[in-house]
């Protein structure tokens, strides 16, 4: 069985919320190998993290820390630097979502039939009508972007730290709070495949997801106008790579 490890970040405010998402992901018919919480020394570069005792006692959870914020992509950086084998399966997960049962060993079997590819239980596609947004769902259905909620799975080998690294100092960073777009081009820039698995269950929402000021649902305009302002940005540098090269051909010559 190949190595799988789960990986988060959080913020000071949602600390205390963690327990809940923890016991979901420690109550997994699977389990894995390692599970990461990647904390920058200040979130946003400004509030401090108060590391609770539990957490500090909790010999299941190991925490990566590191000194700048680069935003949601903290979810896996650290973890990247730190797995090394090209067959690790990272498996990403958000800090207001209690995960069903079957999402370590149902990303598990995607990835072992297809470990070229990438998954996740959520996803959607540009489709080049103003800011639309197309949500995918389904058994392996092809998708633009993973979206980081659904959970996602990518193997160690999708992943160019270095060029990650040099492609966040380019980018506006305004940019660092989509890391949906920007974890699937990157891949995609390597050539790795994305789609949708279905889970036996739903997904559960938890109440602090929705009621921080801090979502990123709230910043710039909502999650659509900054994905299409990305996708723009991108398209206008030449590191577009989710869509087929006709698809960006139309949408450059759209503007």
């Amino acid at each position: 069985m190949m190595r799988t490890v789960l990986t988060l970040t959080t913020s000071p405010q949602r600390m205390q919320h963690l327990p809940l998402v923890l016991d979901a992901l420690f109550d997994q018919s699977t389990s894995p190998d390692a599970v990461y919480l990647n904390l920058p020394e200040r979130y946003r570069n400004r509030d401090a993290y108060v590391i609770p005792a539990w957490l500090g006692d909790a010999s299941e959870v190991t925490l990566l820390h590191r000194v700048d914020d680069l935003g949601p992509v903290m979810k896996i950086l650290p973890a990247l630097e730190v797995e090394t084998d090209a067959d690790t399966l990272l498996i990403t997960v958000d800090d207001d979502v209690r995960y069903p049962p079957d999402t370590i060993s149902a990303l598990q079997t995607a990835a072992q039939a297809h470990p070229e590819s990438a998954f996740g239980s959520r996803g959607f596609n540009f489709t080049n009508i103003g800011q639309h947004l197309e949500p995918v769902r389904g058994n392996h259905a092809s998708c633009h972007v993973l979206q980081g909620y659904g959970a996602c799975a990518y193997r160690r080998r999708h992943f160019d730290i270095e060029r990650l690294h040099l492609s966040l100092a380019s980018q506006p960073e305004a940019f660092r709070f989509s890391d949906d777009v920007i974890l699937s081009n990157h891949i995609a820039s390597r050539g790795v495949a994305r789609f949708t698995i279905e889970l036996a269950s739903r997904l559960e929402h938890m109440p602090w997801g929705d009621e921080d000021s801090q979502s990123l649902k709230f910043l710039d305009g909502g999650t659509h106008r900054r994905y299409e302002t990305m996708r723009q940005w991108f398209i206008k540098e030449g590191e577009w790579c989710v869509q087929d090269r006709a698809v960006t051909h139309r949408a450059k010559h759209k503007k």
